[in-house]
């Protein structure tokens, strides 16, 4: 079977995507948006290449029991550097560094390697909107987690926790060090490029000055878009968590520094109904804590951010825009 093999499997696995964005490029053109917006997959033979290095770092957090969900989030980054990303990937600064990349995108400071607030990653988050300054380009990508450690941003500075996997730091947590937090602000910072798969590439202006995704016909395409890929992703590398992708809408930004509790991946997710204020709810199992730590008094929680714990830059990043050349 195809599907025995890292290759076949990343080919596969490429190959639905692709199908995927034929669908949606006749829905798109559907929508008679103006000539400088646009929604399409990445390169298609260097995202083969890609996809098995994220088949293969799953394999390994898989045996070592770290957390090996794979999710679908967002990053943004300048048009310019998208040839360099689709041939290498996205890249933290130490692997650019080690690669001989620069990167060219001076908006996004990225022409000198920097460690960013959180230490060297490729800084992404949960959702299209929190980050959009840094780039006229939107990446729906795949990313994986691993061991995560969360950051406080008061003590970042000497709290880098170089051996976690991933970092979860955010900037609006800055009056105490407690477990409440916004998770729409998270930045996402993964440690190596094989933690993070871009998949699908947008213009930054289908999304411009809205709050939430369902505000107009692009926005809506984009989400749908989401979830198509969240089901696709469990297909191919969540097969054994059993993730249910119902998910109905996306979520609205926090409103008036509403704090909102912690929340861990887990391995049955399902969303309710639609509202203001959409919880999660989640079977804790025996193996949950395998795949994302979850508290012993974890039942229910509540978030205001696209269901996926996943990828988009914060600001003082030493982000991933240069690729391999």
């Amino acid at each position: 079977s195809m599907l025995a093999t890292t290759t076949g499997k990343a080919y596969r696995f490429v190959e639905m995507v692709v199908q995927m964005g034929a669908k949606f490029d006749a829905e798109f053109e559907k929508i008679e948006l103006p000539p400088d917006q646009y929604l399409r997959t990445l390169s298609v033979d260097d995202m083969v290449e890609l996809a098995e290095k994220m088949i293969e770092l799953q394999n390994t957090f898989r045996s070592d029991q770290k957390d090996h969900v794979v999710t679908i989030g967002y990053h943004y980054t300048d048009s310019s550097n998208l040839e360099s990303i689709q041939k290498g990937g996205l890249m933290s600064g130490l692997e650019q560094r080690a690669n001989g990349v620069s990167c060219g995108s001076t908006r996004n400071r990225n022409t000198t390697v920097r460690e960013g607030t959180y230490g060297h990653g490729i800084y992404t988050a949960t959702n299209p909107f929190a980050f959009q300054s840094y780039g006229d380009v939107g990446l729906m990508v795949a990313i994986l987690k691993g061991t995560v450690k969360r950051v406080h941003r008061k003590r970042s500075s000497h709290l880098r926790h170089e051996e976690a996997d991933t970092v979860i730091g955010n900037k609006s947590e800055d009056s105490s060090w407690n477990d409440v937090r916004q998770p729409y602000n998270d930045e996402i910072v993964l440690r190596q490029s094989a933690q993070c798969l871009p998949l699908i590439c947008y213009s930054k202006s289908m999304l411009v000055g809205q709050s939430r995704v369902v505000d107009s016909r692009a926005g809506q395409l984009v989400w749908r878009y989401h979830q198509e890929l969240q089901s696709l992703v469990n297909r191919f590398f969540n097969y054994e968590v059993n993730i249910e992708a119902t998910l109905t809408e996306p979520l609205l930004p926090p409103d008036g520094g509403l704090l909102l509790p912690q929340t861990s991946h887990c391995a049955r997710l399902t969303l309710s109904p639609p509202t203001r204020m959409t919880e999660w709810r989640g079977s804790r199992s025996a193996s949950s804590k395998r795949y994302g730590g979850l508290g012993d008094d974890w039942s229910t929680c509540t978030v205001q951010s696209f269901p996926s714990e996943a990828a988009v830059c914060g600001d003082n990043r030493d982000d991933c825009t240069g690729g391999a050349v």
